[in-house]
């Protein structure tokens, strides 16, 4: 198969704050092997493996008695250039 790479991986983590118990941090390390990118059966280019680091956190509040959780997330900490995609 083309434009699929061999072995995809990722890790999370989340840490519950002990002194914030509303407070929820994480951390994704995200991770593809290269690819060879052939939609006519002619080889385009080939991909190379990447890696990246997500990291994010929540907060869980109460708005008029329901439970609301607000998150942010940064996605590419490292602002790591890559080819996730070819089309």
């Amino acid at each position: 198969m083309t434009n699929v790479p061999a072995f995809k991986s990722g890790v999370k983590l989340d840490y519950a704050v002990p002194q914030l118990a509303c407070i929820k941090l994480n951390c994704a390390w995200v991770y593809s092997s290269d690819k060879i990118f052939s939609p006519d059966s002619v080889v385009r280019a080939a991909i190379p493996s990447y890696h990246v680091v997500n990291l994010g956190a929540r907060y869980v509040i109460t708005v008029n008695g329901v439970a609301t959780t607000l998150r942010a997330n940064v996605d590419n900490v490292f602002d790591k250039f890559y080819w996730r995609d070819a089309s």
